[in-house]
């Protein structure tokens, strides 16, 4: 699924938005709040991650990855792994929702 680039920069700057009125409050922030991820800050790797999360391991992800954009641009397995875990954790708050509604 793509979403319109306006809307993915508004989604990265509500995160660091959050993370900053969390620290003002000072509320301790979530784990790794404040920093994103190098897939979220990249809809063309995350979209190339989300292609092949479905038919492929992590370990073959990471490796593509590295092929594909470079040392700078790949993330690592366990970032991979997280980033997988968010979209999952995301379709399941999407399906309860329309249940809801």
């Amino acid at each position: 699924m793509k979403i319109p680039r306006a809307t993915y920069d508004a989604l990265l700057a509500d995160h660091a938005q959050l993370a900053a009125i969390r620290i003002t409050l000072g509320i301790a922030p979530n784990r790794g709040a404040g920093s994103i991820s190098k897939i979220d800050k990249d809809q063309e790797l995350a979209d190339f991650i989300t292609k092949l999360l479905q038919s492929h391991k992590l370990a073959e992800i990471e490796r593509l990855c590295f092929e594909k954009f470079g040392v700078d641009r790949a993330p690592s397995k366990s970032s991979i792994h997280r980033f997988w875990c968010r979209l999952n954790s995301s379709k399941s708050v999407a399906k309860r929702t329309l249940r809801i509604a």
